[in-house]
């Protein structure tokens, strides 16, 4: 019975176990950069006209408007511990899209910029924001 207890302690607790990893997350601007657009976490020795404050919030959920279905970015991931698949948007998606909102209002540059978690989402959300400039 002693033999049992101590198989059925070292089974549960082997199960549960989480591994140390490393994971680098790069946002690379050089897509944008090199074509004259400029992103910049500060705003300090820079000329410009701010255009607008922008944010833009990427929500991560279990389904997905159907017009964002085909859309370049958007990932299907498998959630282990929820045991459920859920969509959510890759480092370049959040980019490209805030970097085309600001373009959109005449802007060729973002100051400011951020990237940061949304806390209170189920899945893992972000949301991009910085000021929309015009450099001059």
């Amino acid at each position: 019975m002693k033999k049992y207890l101590l198989l059925m302690i070292v089974a549960l607790t082997t199960s549960c176990r989480t591994y140390y990893s490393e994971q680098s997350n790069v946002l690379d601007f050089r897509k944008y950069t090199e074509n004259g657009f400029v992103i910049n976490p500060t705003a300090s020795g820079m000329d410009f006209e701010p255009i607008s404050m922008i944010s833009v919030s990427f929500y991560s959920g279990e389904k997905i408007e159907k017009s964002l279905k085909n859309e370049n970015g958007i990932i299907n991931l498998y959630n282990k511990s929820a045991q459920t698949r859920f969509y959510c948007a890759t480092p370049d998606r959040m980019l490209e899209k805030i970097v085309s909102e600001c373009k959109n209002m005449g802007a060729n540059g973002i100051i400011n910029f951020n990237i940061k978690p949304i806390p209170e989402a189920k899945y893992q959300s972000w949301e991009v924001s910085g000021v929309a400039v015009k450099l001059k």
